[in-house]
């Protein structure tokens, strides 16, 4: 092969190439239009969350694909990854609405879309092995890792909201109402200060609606959100309704151990500071003393 055909070879080996390529796309894309998705949520919590991602130009590009992803992700077998997905969301409140499914293909998609595309990045920059392995692990672990996040929040606001709620409770039973009429005065009064303890307190309130008790209520809502201020309100809520003591002055005794509790985790935290604080202070306190004895030592090595 003579020298002036060999740049029409590398030509023609790139266009078979892009050719294969954009086949292949194409076979995958037919193919996956072919699968059916995931149906839609549209009631209780989980489509009430979906309504309000579908405002979002971002999410409404993105779901189709999750929705094909997650049928696929339905049809595999890891039911250890489904069920901690699926706790996870109703603990962090079901964020845009997505089920555990669909959690799965957003893992898998990020890990391959953004992993791959980290993995690229540092790999054209020169770096090390593990940077360029750890960029599709990091992005595959993003989801899980948000909805952590996202349920430490909601347990933390619930937790602040709980004992306020607790006592607007117990005026309204101390003054003649029982307690599915306190709690709905309750849900009716916390409005946007108190969000996510207003959600949690009116999905009680269906759920009793429905049929449930109010023992099967409350334990349920212990475990959708796995606090412990949440856990001992329903203990002593429970407890008085097997007992048969009056519900008013254990609602007001947990709501002053919630308070107490409370105000121990605030020190905890307020003494944990004062610790990190420690080594900025010091280093501050040397970059100090480095400013103003610095000219001195400057001047007097005569430099």
């Amino acid at each position: 092969m003579s020298t002036s055909d060999l740049p029409w070879s590398l030509d023609a080996l790139r266009g078979l190439c892009l050719l294969a390529v954009a086949v292949c796309t194409g076979a995958l894309a037919f193919a996956f239009g072919r699968i059916p998705a995931l149906s839609v949520p549209r009631f209780g919590l989980r489509g009430k969350r979906r309504a309000e991602a579908r405002s979002e130009p971002l999410f409404r590009a993105l779901e189709i694909p999750l929705r094909h992803v997650g049928k696929l992700m339905a049809r595999s077998n890891i039911p250890r990854a489904r069920a901690s997905f699926e706790a996870l969301a109703v603990r962090s409140g079901q964020p845009w609405g997505l089920c555990a499914d669909e959690w799965l293909a957003l893992s898998l998609s990020s890990g391959l879309v953004l992993g791959l595309g980290g993995a690229w990045l540092t790999r054209d920059a020169q770096m090390d092995v593990p940077w360029t392995i750890g960029a599709p692990v990091l992005s595959l672990l993003w989801p899980w890792s948000r909805l952590q996040q996202l349920a430490k929040a909601r347990a933390r606001e619930l937790e602040r909201s709980l004992p306020n709620a607790i006592d607007l409770c117990v005026l309204c039973m101390g003054a003649g109402a029982d307690f599915t009429s306190a709690l709905r005065f309750v849900v009716a009064e916390l409005g946007g200060a108190h969000p996510v303890c207003q959600e949690e307190l009116a999905q009680v309130l269906d759920e009793m609606n429905l049929g449930r008790t109010r023992v099967e209520a409350l334990t349920a809502l212990a475990e959708r959100t796995g606090s412990r201020a949440v856990q001992d309100f329903v203990g002593a809520v429970c407890q008085s309704e097997v007992k048969g003591t009056p519900l008013v002055n254990a609602l007001d005794i947990q709501a002053g151990a919630l308070r107490q509790r409370r105000s121990v985790l605030a020190e905890e935290a307020a003494a944990a500071a004062q610790v990190r604080l420690m080594l900025p202070m010091m280093l501050l306190v040397v970059c100090v003393v480095l400013i103003v004895i610095g000219p001195f030592i400057v001047t007097g090595a005569g430099l």
